[in-house]
């Protein structure tokens, strides 16, 4: 939904979250793959960084501990970042995970900040992009030399 009030556009998005019983939440999130590791290539130590927790924190959700709502909503947003990730067909960053690739900041700096910057994870994601079609493009060196 747009409004547009005082001169400004606000765009306002809803999601339908059901009502589930304690203790369900994490379940929950596992079940529909809203911590995804695969994506950015993150080990349990850089996802509780990325969550803002620590280890045995993650460590007692994964034995049913309910995470509280700030962390709930910070998996949502690492959710989206994956999901934007994925769909833009950027590739797993590998190594390139902690390099630094923006302003000295590396991927996981910017996954682990306290407030993520969707649109410099995409920016990274396509700077990881061209960088693998460039090397792939080098592999076959340049026809017309």
């Amino acid at each position: 939904m747009t409004v547009d009030f005082g001169g400004h556009i606000y765009l306002f998005e809803f999601k339908v979250l059901e009502q589930l019983p304690e203790g369900r939440a994490l379940e929950q999130i596992k079940a529909r793959g809203y911590v995804d590791t695969e994506t950015f290539g993150l080990n349990q130590s850089h996802l509780a960084d990325a969550c803002g927790v620590t280890r045995s924190t993650l460590y007692a959700w994964q034995a049913d501990a309910e995470p509280r709502r700030t962390a709930l909503q910070r998996i949502a947003t690492l959710h989206r970042a994956a999901l934007d990730w994925r769909r833009a067909g950027f590739p797993q960053p590998g190594p390139a995970l902690q390099l630094p690739l923006l302003k000295e900041s590396s991927l996981l700096d910017l996954l682990s900040a306290e407030s993520l910057d969707l649109d410099a994870i995409h920016f990274l994601g396509a700077r990881l992009a061209l960088q693998k079609a460039e090397e792939s493009a080098s592999a076959f060196g340049d026809p017309f030399r």
